[in-house]
């Protein structure tokens, strides 16, 4: 997971919210989710906005087979531990700044009305878009840097011998705590994918690198280094276990021994 830039509303999306607000306006009561239609129009853009990625576990997806997804739920929204209420944002059905492009494992089969806020903290009610008194729990990745507050370790995997990628709350983050258990980013199938992008885009660049900077072969090192800031660019998957890899293994001080530079900050 890694911070993205949405970019400009897309022309499309003003009159479909217009119109479709005015709709669930005159119906007099909160909409049911059959009734809230049209946003995915703005699926195309999203998911290209976001490198065809998800913007939750950064797997490479499909446009056809994936969700436009609402960072707060539409119809109904479990804000626990924070408070009770339920309501959705329908509301912000048709907010650019509420859309996202998400894989059906983090959305559908994940986080699903999940929108936790600290414990103490108030759901917006309808027609608020200033969110006064919220304080979510899960990360937006278009807002947040993830990468303070998530980050990739190597691990045993359920008491064996047998290592895998494991999300890990940064400096005990108490947001990406939450953002790890809503999302499953810790699921069978993203474990093995990460593995997979470790011992085949990882583990030998790495070993180089620490090898050229322990010979201090400025050359080498710096076509490797080169080749990580690389897949560390938000148009990679995986780019944040990338990032996470490399600086854990290698230490700015070995860098900048040889190469006379440190690792990149991971922004947008």
């Amino acid at each position: 997971m890694r911070r993205l830039n949405r970019g400009p509303e897309p022309s499309s999306l003003p009159l479909i919210r217009a119109t479709q607000l005015t709709k669930l306006r005159a119906l007099g009561r909160p909409p049911t989710s059959k009734e809230i239609s049209g946003y995915a129009v703005v699926g195309k853009d999203i998911w290209r906005a976001q490198h065809n990625k998800c913007c939750y576990c950064e797997a490479k997806l499909h446009l056809a087979y994936h969700d436009v997804e609402h960072y707060r739920p539409k119809t109904t929204a479990d804000r626990l531990p924070g408070c009770a209420s339920t309501h959705g944002y329908w509301w912000l059905a048709f907010s650019w700044e509420n859309l996202l492009f998400s894989c059906a494992g983090c959305n559908r089969s994940a986080k699903r009305i999940r929108f936790p806020l600290e414990i103490g903290t108030t759901g917006s009610i309808a027609e608020d878009m200033l969110h006064i008194g919220e304080k979510p729990l899960l990360i937006n990745p278009y807002e947040t840097n993830p990468v303070d507050h998530i980050i990739f370790k190597e691990e045993a995997y359920q008491g064996t011998s047998i290592k895998r990628w494991y999300a890990r709350p940064r400096n005990s983050s108490l947001v990406g705590n939450y953002t790890i258990d809503v999302c499953s980013l810790n699921r069978g199938e993203l474990l093995e994918l990460r593995q997979d992008h470790w011992e085949n885009c990882l583990l030998e660049p790495i070993s180089d690198l620490a090898s050229a900077l322990m010979s201090s072969k400025s050359g080498p090192a710096e076509i490797i280094f080169a080749h990580a800031c690389r897949l560390f660019s938000s148009a990679m998957i995986f780019s944040a276990l990338s990032y996470d890899a490399f600086t854990e293994s290698i230490s700015n001080a070995e860098l900048f021994r040889v190469l006379g530079r440190n690792w990149p900050q991971l922004r947008s």
